[in-house]
């Protein structure tokens, strides 16, 4: 089992809800909470900003204004 399978059977035995096909337009790191393109306002405990290099959650954090840099790691599946 790798980390995938071990956080979605988490999340599955647990009152977690996944929102798939939503996209973020905006998140309020104060509250928090996510704004969804369809007028959705999700409050959170959490947010993870997987959202790649075009991230809209990266620019709300402390230091998200800092230009990417690459890494030198790479992960693939």
């Amino acid at each position: 089992m790798d980390l995938y399978d071990m956080v979605l059977e988490l999340v599955l035995s647990s009152s977690i809800t996944i929102e798939y096909d939503s996209r973020v337009i905006d998140i309020d790191p104060d509250t928090p909470a996510v704004m969804l393109a369809d007028g959705q306002v999700i409050d959170a405990d959490l947010i993870v900003g997987a959202d790649g290099v075009n991230s809209v959650v990266r620019p709300k954090l402390p230091d998200g204004d800092q230009p990417l840099v690459y890494g030198t790691y790479s992960n693939y599946s």
